[in-house]
């Protein structure tokens, strides 16, 4: 039901506490009757609505009056009924060893006996009563505890619908009349009831991936509905009875739906290989077995044996065994830990405990104060009391916290360690520089607070890659890089985990094809939800990832996987073996591991701040000596050599560039001045530059034109630089002897010449 994950966990709680509620009082309203008002009083006969007889059994009260199958009753003492339930409060009324009358029909004869009903124990009633509060107590703790998870939100509805069924198979009709609003309660629940149940084992332990699967699960819904609206109405009734075959189909209609929700459960139950995951499914199927012993009796043998043998209790006993089923679904709810219900029933009776005892210390010391002030006559009563009401409403609240806090430490010796687990982990994590160091303390921190030692830290994104003191760690694995193709790295952990290693299936790189695996695990796992993820065999089983990521996660053991998020980005992921002893990771282990993953997210990404302002002031620092470099390869700025002055001035876009200019002495009355642009900016571009200078100095002692030298330099240029680097150039030959200048220039600017 993906509608309700847009709620808060919360506001579904609070939905679950309400239908738990509704189905307690509509359930708990015929159980009162049936235990206190309305004692079960029975003539040893079967009725109908119209108070036709269709049973009567050997040895009761009915066959002492002379009642007869066929029968009308027409009045009780005198008064007519329009119901079962009437009819049974009528007789219910009659004295103990006393009789009623009845106004019999027997074809055109209308006649008067005397029948004296007895007081009978409805055990049937109590036992399906108590089927049903079973069903909803375990539902309402495995809904309660796992609001937004599709698994535990159809156990709960099951169990709500459960708890209102297995009354009205139980015989509610004996105390809730047939037309109430309460009776269209457990017709309803009663259509839903049966589908709920193939469906809740469709998905558990395995999901049956079938083709059109929502179609089908749809149509079970809408056959069960249009079932139930079929036998209600009076046509399909009188249809059913008309035809004994239709009448099979649609009496064990329900039946069949809970047969087919039993053998999808042992069909599930033989493909689990898992030893420990079996041992609460092997509780469960022994459960349900004798269950369904005690339905197909109560249904199949029981009406048999009655009818030949009479109203005997006894006969009643073998239905207690469908009580099985929900024993087996608490027992291995609490056992095994399927779900962590254990914390909330202890949290909930012993703070229910605590209030309530010291509501009753406030009365007590009011009512001590009371009795003091009567026998010495001092003061106003009602003073004293005000005064007493107003004191609790004003301490009430900090002796309730100080009480609680005791309890935290008491009986709530878990969380209160992870407080201050937790707190401890905080107050260090400043002080570490380091991943290693940090994850060191982390895996630390969850072996003294939770006894897991097996925890192994995934980093996916190559950003904090070398972020560690340059010790490898067992405990941090990072991803290959993507765009490496070298077979491993010094501070890569290569893992095997079931993966591939020839060459064939890693292309090449057994160990590189197993990083890259590893990554693709984790990110198929938080792909779609970045909650923490448990793992066991019955989790992966419903997950839609690929089989060998499967097997990878069971060969590496990992049980609990909880992602790293920065900005609700996934960096890693923090894995978990069991815990001590097998248990189940409860709320509040996840709630706090959950918190420990995002300081170690804010420190992975303070490290990775910290290593950038690092390596940004190391370059900044290595430009300024280039800087320098570079500006000691320049020239002079200004030149006076007699009939010819120069000056000049470079001012690189950058703290070093590819600009430059040179005033080469060649002697004889020569002078060669350079200028110069080596495409791009910074660092390649200041050494292309350097590259340049020192070529055109070296063909200038060669070459005598300016032609040449370009000639020259270029070829070079050509053969050494990268394709997409190129340099403009102007050269300037002046003659001091001659008073002239010859210009070439390659792709640079044109020069501006101006006279006077």
């Amino acid at each position: 039901m993906k509608f309700l994950k847009k709620y808060k966990d919360n506001t579904l709680r609070l939905f679950i506490i309400f239908i738990t509620v509704y189905v307690s009082i509509i359930s708990g309203i015929p159980l009162f009757k049936a235990a206190l008002t309305n004692k079960l009083t029975i003539d040893d006969a079967g009725r109908d609505a119209s108070g036709i007889i269709s049973i009567v059994y050997p040895g009761g009260s009915a066959e002492k009056a002379g009642i007869k199958p066929g029968d009308k009753i027409l009045s009780i003492n005198g008064r007519e009924f329009n119901s079962l339930t009437s009819f049974h409060d009528e007789l219910s009324s009659t004295p103990a060893d006393g009789y009623a009358v009845y106004k019999i029909q027997r074809g055109n004869e209308v006649f008067e006996a005397k029948v004296y009903p007895h007081r009978y124990f409805h055990l049937i009633f109590f036992v399906f009563s108590a089927l049903g509060f079973g069903f909803l107590l375990n539902g309402f703790f495995v809904g309660f505890s796992k609001p937004k998870e599709i698994i535990p939100q159809i156990f709960f509805l099951m169990s709500a619908a459960a708890g209102l069924t297995f009354n009205l198979l139980g015989g509610v009709t004996h105390y809730v009349d047939g037309a109430s609003y309460m009776y269209w309660n457990y017709l309803i629940a009663s259509a839903l009831f049966f589908p709920m149940f193939f469906h809740f084992f469709s998905i558990y332990p395995l999901k049956y991936d079938w083709s059109r699967r929502r179609l089908k699960i749809f149509s079970v819904y809408v056959y069960a509905i249009l079932l139930d609206v079929f036998l209600m109405s009076g046509f399909g009734e009188s249809i059913a009875k008309s035809n004994m075959i239709l009448d099979l189909i649609l009496g064990y209609s329900p039946l069949i739906f809970l047969l087919l929700g039993l053998g999808l459960f042992i069909r599930s139950f033989l493909k689990v290989k898992d030893k420990e995951l079996r041992k609460p499914l092997k509780i469960l199927v022994l459960g349900l077995i004798i269950g369904f012993l005690g339905l197909l009796y109560y249904f199949g043998v029981f009406p048999f044996i009655i009818s030949k043998a009479g109203m005997n209790p006894l006969y009643r006993l073998p239905v207690a065994l469908v009580l099985a089923i929900p024993a087996a679904f608490g027992y291995s709810i609490y056992k095994y830990r399927i779900l962590d219900t254990e914390f909330i029933i202890k949290r909930g009776l012993v703070f229910g405990f605590v209030t309530t005892s010291i509501i009753i210390a406030y009365l007590f010391i009011v009512s001590i104060m009371e009795t003091l002030l009567d026998y010495y006559k001092l003061g106003n009563k009602q003073i004293v009391t005000i005064a007493a009401i107003i004191a609790i409403i004003f301490t009430f609240s900090y002796v309730n916290k100080i009480v609680r806090t005791f309890v935290d430490r008491r009986f709530f010796r878990v969380r209160y360690n992870y407080r201050k687990a937790l707190l401890s982990f905080s107050n260090e994590l400043p002080y570490l520089n380091d991943i290693n160091q940090v994850i060191e303390k982390l895996a630390g921190t969850i072996k003294e607070t939770i006894g897991v030692t097996e925890m192994k830290v995934w980093v996916c994104d190559n950003k904090y890659r070398g972020l560690t003191d340059g010790q490898k760690s067992e405990l941090i694995e990072l991803c290959a890089p993507e765009d490496s193709s070298e077979e491993s790295s010094e501070d890569t952990v290569s893992l095997s985990g079931g993966m591939p290693e020839n060459p064939d299936e890693t292309g090449g790189n057994g160990n590189k094809r197993a990083r890259i695996i590893t990554g693709e695990v984790y990110k198929a796992l938080f792909e779609k939800d970045k909650s923490p993820k448990v793992l066991f065999d019955i989790n992966l089983m419903e997950m839609s990832i690929p089989q060998e990521y499967k097997n990878f996660i069971r060969d590496e053991k990992i049980v609990l996987s909880i992602p790293l998020l920065i900005k609700d980005e996934m960096i890693g992921t923090i894995n978990f073996g069991d815990k001590p002893g097998g248990s189940v990771y409860s709320d509040e282990d996840i709630d706090l591991l959950k918190t420990i993953a995002s300081q170690t997210s804010v420190v992975f990404e303070n490290a990775r701040l910290r290593a950038e302002e690092f390596k940004k002031n190391s370059i900044e620092e290595e430009l300024i000596i280039a800087r320098n470099i570079q500006t000691g390869l320049l020239p002079e700025n200004n030149y006076d050599f007699g009939n010819l002055e120069i000056s000049a001035v470079t001012q690189p876009a950058r703290i070093v560039g590819g600009d430059f200019y040179d005033v080469l002495n060649l002697g004889g009355g020569k002078v060669l001045v350079v200028i110069a642009d080596v495409s791009g900016k910074g660092i390649p571009a200041a050494l292309y530059m350097a590259k340049v200078q020192a070529l055109i100095r070296f063909a200038s002692r060669i070459f005598h034109t300016p032609k040449e030298i370009l000639t020259e330099v270029n070829r070079h240029v050509y053969e050494k630089f990268e394709k997409n680097a190129f340099v403009t150039v102007v050269l300037a030959l002046f003659d001091l002897n001659e008073n002239n200048v010859r210009m070439t220039r390659a792709g640079h600017n044109p020069v501006i010449f101006s006279r006077n």
